[in-house]
């Protein structure tokens, strides 16, 4: 009763999240280094004058790198950056960016988190995209971002999975990203492997050899 009454009210919470998400009130554009994050505030996607008349800009793929200087958030509020997170390990890293609004990113994450259990060779590191607030129970406010996700880990039972927080979306411009959840195989200098810019079924066949032949060849 718990998880469905934290479930409903977290996803009630992040509704006008989830329309941000489509509608650009709330998903942040940075310019490329990341130096001047108040340069734009919030913001939409990127115009079609701004990415040369596409709307979308591509994805990064096989070969590309991640965006080092991606400015990001512990749930504890220290400020770190995608280079700290990588170089914090020894690990090659599944990069995972959700909402919290996606009842199958949810789903997902969980089996990240058994992903990472069943593979010691592996890291998997969550990002969540924007920033969600509101009440998860009738009389206890959750304004916090950094408290929901939090609390949300514990209800999904995920305690491995490294997460973090892009709270103005920065990634969403970074990486081309059109949807979320969206998954990265990323190596320790930030070389993308292989992106999944949907769901997966990481218990899989093919997901699981994959992940095997990342962590070989890593």
């Amino acid at each position: 009763m718990r998880s469905n009454h934290f479930r409903k009210a977290l996803l009630s919470a992040a509704a006008a999240l989830a329309l941000a998400f489509l509608g650009g009130t709330t998903i942040g554009v940075a310019d490329d280094q990341f130096t001047n994050p108040n340069k734009k505030s919030g913001g939409a996607f990127p115009t079609a004058e701004e990415v040369g008349g596409e709307v979308f800009i591509e994805t990064k793929g096989e070969g590309d790198q991640v965006p080092m200087d991606l400015p990001l958030e512990t749930l504890d509020g220290e400020e770190t950056t995608l280079r700290q997170v990588l170089s914090s390990g020894d690990k090659p890293v599944v990069l995972n960016f959700f909402m919290a609004h996606n009842e199958k990113a949810l789903e997902e994450l969980k089996a990240l988190d058994r992903l990472e259990q069943e593979n010691p060779g592996l890291r998997v590191v969550a990002i969540h995209l924007g920033s969600v607030g509101g009440k998860l129970t009738p009389d206890t406010p959750m304004a916090s971002v950094n408290r929901t996700i939090r609390a949300l880990r514990q209800d999904l039972g995920v305690n491995r999975v490294d997460t973090y927080l892009d709270k103005k979306s920065y990634a969403v411009q970074a990486l081309g990203l059109r949807n979320a959840p969206a998954t990265f195989l990323v190596k320790q200098d930030g070389t993308i492997v292989k992106n999944y810019l949907s769901t997966q079924n990481w218990a899989d066949d093919a997901r699981q050899k994959e992940i095997s032949q990342f962590i070989a060849s890593s």
